[in-house]
């Protein structure tokens, strides 16, 4: 067979298959054609969730979760995602990052043991200390010894993690060049 009697049997072929279009196959609604709401919250589900863990693990409120003494939309958001976390211990840790003998700092505490109490906790399930979340603060010397641990980073050479610029750190002592 040569190849254009070929072309013109695939052409054929092509053309009938093309002919059995059926109207009822079309569905002018569009109903089926987006995901259903269920399918579609997923990822915002998702979103949701961490930042509930992320709120409970940081903890802290600070100056701009507050306006003046009241506490502010963008607080009231942050203790309530910390509410949401589910694999929260009780009670729940609020730290004030704010001066503790401010002039609003009892207003600003019993702002926010308000808020939760309102949100359905008691007085034993809240607990508040004043200053930043020490969970949050870590030596960067133990991270810096692990980073040579990292799948497929360089041991030697440009770029490796043993290799710095030689120089005094932040507190005045010399650095190793790694060498």
């Amino acid at each position: 067979m040569s190849y254009r009697t070929s072309f013109i049997a695939f052409a054929a072929v092509l053309l009938m298959a093309g002919c059995q279009y059926k109207s009822e196959n079309l569905d002018p609604t569009l109903e089926g054609f987006f995901p259903n709401d269920e399918t579609a919250a997923k990822p915002a589900q998702l979103a949701e969730l961490q930042a509930a863990a992320g709120a409970r693990f940081d903890a802290m409120l600070h100056r701009q979760h507050f306006d003046g003494a009241r506490l502010n939309s963008l607080g009231e958001e942050k203790l309530s995602l910390m509410l949401k976390d589910d694999n929260s211990p009780a009670p729940v840790l609020v730290y004030l990052n704010v001066d503790e003998k401010g002039k609003f700092t009892p207003a600003r505490k019993d702002a926010v043991i308000a808020f939760l109490k309102d949100k359905g906790l008691a007085a034993d399930q809240i607990q508040l200390e004043f200053g930043e979340n020490p969970a949050t603060r870590s030596p960067a010397a133990r991270h810096l010894a692990n980073q040579s641990k990292l799948e497929g980073a360089p041991t030697s050479g440009p770029g490796s993690v043993t290799s710095t610029t030689a120089g005094p750190d932040a507190s005045g002592d010399p650095v190793s060049t790694g060498k």
